[in-house]
């Protein structure tokens, strides 16, 4: 899906990426790193934002920098700190981008998060995870080939990280999101990718995660009821020498499943 060719991003006191290559293939991916080091400057290259240094990176076959109208008309891109504008109400700025949108798959999303009292709101009088649900909303909606999205668990409750997690497992084919927050592991099968900073060579180079190894070890004493509660939780799951593998794990799970763990573990990348 993403092909990243011999890329080098460089600014003028530092140098983001160097000679990086490395392909996100099909399906959900998400890009884990700290504040900083360089996972927004990679989205914004794939959609167009911002182009290489040199080298080159190809979506859908499509180039970024040469081909930018068309990736566009196949890929949504979410950003991290976008906004809406502050002098329309929420259902008025909806009859600007209808044409882009479908409709009912919009309001549904609305009512799924529980926010379709921002309707009548104007931006300036909605929280920062209020219009940020918004415009992920919308983002969903426009039912591209792709969707992109930067850092968008910040500044949301805990259940509506859960719900829009279960959503893009559920309905989103294609997805490249990101997150900072290393001790909130995903629902579903997402395929890991570290932005990691090189300190010897002054950059940020990515790396596939071995999921098992970004995974949770529980050890319990009733494999039968914890069994129940992860299928509850739609959480896949291995079963390994007595001990669940699981990829998830937010804190109602955790509480929920406390009185039968003997054993609760991170399993951490090196």
């Amino acid at each position: 899906m993403i092909e990243i060719n011999s890329l080098s991003k460089i600014y003028k006191n530092s140098t983001v990426y160097e000679n990086c290559s490395f392909n996100i293939p099909e399906g959900k991916t998400l890009l884990i790193g700290p504040n900083g080091i360089g996972k927004t400057t990679l989205l914004s290259m794939i959609y167009g934002y911002r182009r290489p240094s040199s080298g080159n990176i190809k979506v859908f076959s499509l180039d970024s920098v040469g081909d930018i109208q068309e990736i566009r008309e196949r890929v949504s891109y979410i950003p991290a700190d976008g906004n809406l504008p502050l002098n329309l109400k929420f259902n008025e700025l909806l009859e600007y981008v209808e044409c882009f949108v479908d409709r009912k798959k919009l309001d549904r999303y609305l009512t799924y998060f529980g926010i379709e009292y921002l309707l009548k709101k104007y931006p300036s009088n909605m929280s920062s995870g209020e219009r940020k649900l918004a415009r992920i909303s919308i983002g969903l909606s426009m039912e591209r080939e792709l969707t992109i999205l930067d850092e968008p668990l910040i500044n949301i409750d805990k259940q509506r990280k859960n719900l829009l997690v279960k959503l893009l497992n559920h309905e989103v084919r294609n997805v490249i999101m990101t997150t900072h927050e290393d001790d909130y592991i995903f629902y579903g099968k997402f395929n890991m990718i570290a932005v990691r900073r090189n300190i010897q060579k002054s950059r940020s180079e990515l790396y596939q995660l071995d999921e098992r190894k970004n995974a949770f070890s529980l050890r319990v004493k009733d494999e039968k009821i914890v069994e129940e509660i992860l299928k509850r939780y739609d959480i896949e799951f291995e079963l390994e020498d007595g001990n669940f593998l699981i990829q998830t794990m937010s804190e109602n799970l955790i509480a929920e499943i406390f009185p039968f763990l003997l054993e609760y573990r991170r399993v951490l990348f090196e």
